[in-house]
């Protein structure tokens, strides 16, 4: 019957595991040689913390003590090293025998899973060309923001950034050159930010970023600068005719809570303020203003009526 019964669990696509006080493997099934590379023999004896990514050690180890504590069935995730370097990802349901002091442990391999689910987060959320935060996960990113400065009664930097003359790029230089233009100021916007902070392109050759946690309005209008300076110095293209083409911007800058104090007034002001930039020539940045938001406020009061 015994045999029997380790049969059916070797069967298993799950992988079954025994493990002692001291998290050592006392009994595998042949699951986990499937999902972990290694022989039965070769993880007898050894803890299980051996074998988990260095990133999920700690995580596992207050699993286990809270498994051990409450003698509760808990369903975790975390990660495994195989034994040729790669990551598995694993879902685990495991319970405590106070009486005979060992835990019983079932696993799923879910790397496949993860890794659909990133794709499909990626499609979901992400821009395809940038690779950089799309609206959907900027609005969740800036709704983010704005609870937090709010609770913390602190502020926070919105820059609205319009690439000049790309159309010229395009036209001259085809797409595909204002497409690899557009790919390098992604770069460069990431290489700007902190990483607390969220760059997202809008669109076309729009760009949002959040600065979390500012000191100051002019520390914000310092960040612009600093932003319109490094495109200029990192970010070209060279055209089919030789010239090369070096990216400027206009840039609006918006701070919470002296230019708006929810997204729709945040990003009005903001778009408003680089359309002031771009009209006096572009390269530059403009702050906004409080008579910005009275004006956007009037605009679209206007609109109403109509």
């Amino acid at each position: 019957m015994l045999a029997s019964l380790r049969d059916y669990i070797d069967n298993l696509l799950e992988a079954v595991c025994l493990v002692d006080e001291g998290g050592n493997f006392i009994y595998l099934s042949s699951g986990f040689p499937r999902i972990l590379g290694y022989k039965v023999e070769e993880l007898l004896g050894h803890t299980m913390i051996e074998f988990v990514h260095p990133d999920d050690r700690e995580l596992t180890q207050t699993a286990a003590q809270n498994i051990m504590k409450d003698e509760s069935t808990i369903e975790f995730e975390n990660r495994y090293i195989h034994k040729d370097g790669k990551v598995v990802h694993l879902l685990w349901n495991a319970h405590w025998n106070t009486q005979d002091k060992i835990g019983v442990a079932v696993a799923r391999d879910i790397t496949i899973h993860k890794a659909q689910l990133s794709f499909l987060q990626n499609l979901a959320f992400y821009d395809k060309l940038t690779h950089l935060p799309n609206r959907s996960l900027f609005s969740d990113r800036l709704h983010q923001a704005l609870a937090r400065a709010r609770r913390e009664k602190g502020q926070f930097a919105l820059l609205f950034i319009d690439l000049d003359k790309l159309k010229y790029v395009n036209d001259t230089a085809g797409h595909q050159t204002g497409d690899r233009l557009l790919f390098s100021t992604a770069n460069c916007l990431s290489s700007c930010i902190r990483e607390s902070d969220t760059v997202s392109r809008f669109g076309g050759d729009e760009f949002v970023v959040i600065f979390d946690r500012i000191k100051s309005v002019d520390g914000a209008m310092a960040i612009a600068n600093k932003i319109l300076n490094q495109l200029r110095t990192s970010v070209s293209v060279k055209t089919a005719s030789g010239e090369q083409f070096v990216i400027q911007a206009s840039i609006g800058v918006a701070v919470y809570p002296d230019h708006g104090k929810n997204e729709k007034n945040l990003l009005e002001v903001a778009d408003k303020a680089m359309y002031i930039a771009k009209q006096r020539g572009g390269n530059s940045a403009q702050l906004a203003s409080a008579n910005l938001l009275i004006d956007n406020n009037l605009s679209n009061r206007k609109t109403q009526r109509k």
